[in-house]
């Protein structure tokens, strides 16, 4: 009996701290002017609060290629460009599936990302991600 209630206990604590759980918040996108590529940084999630200020996409060509260090530089830099030229503050990699065909694996400064990928008709190959205006991180 003992064990039964305690057994309740922990899943209505869990239930408890996965129903509190922050979800992301979508806020109207308002105009932002350019920033500088450093300014943008890279989110694999969602953060807590954004604004939505469109999709960017980067053609891949021959000479965006894997470095020594297997990194992907010329690639991420170029995508941290097209968002920044739309005043974003970040980069969001995650993608809803409807928008993307795959993932590309790709490590960047050291840290490994799956970016969003889709295929034209002629077999070209794009990455895709979303410039975003991060307005608060994480809920306080």
């Amino acid at each position: 009996m003992r064990s039964r209630i305690q057994l309740c206990g922990v899943a209505g604590a869990l239930l408890f701290l996965v129903g509190c759980a922050a979800k992301p918040i979508v806020v109207p996108a308002t105009s932002h002017q350019a920033v500088s590529v450093d300014q943008v940084k890279i989110y694999d999630a969602e953060p807590y609060k954004y604004e939505m200020l469109g999709n960017v996409e980067l053609p891949m060509t021959p000479e965006m290629k894997f470095n020594a260090k297997g990194e992907y530089d010329p690639a991420m830099d170029a995508l941290k460009a097209a968002a920044a030229a739309k005043g974003a503050n970040g980069l969001l990699l995650k993608m809803d599936t409807s928008e993307i065909n795959g993932l590309a694996g790709v490590q960047y400064h050291g840290k490994f990302y799956q970016v969003g990928a889709r295929h034209t008709p002629d077999g070209k190959k794009i990455l895709v991600g979303k410039a975003i205006y991060v307005v608060e991180e994480t809920k306080k």
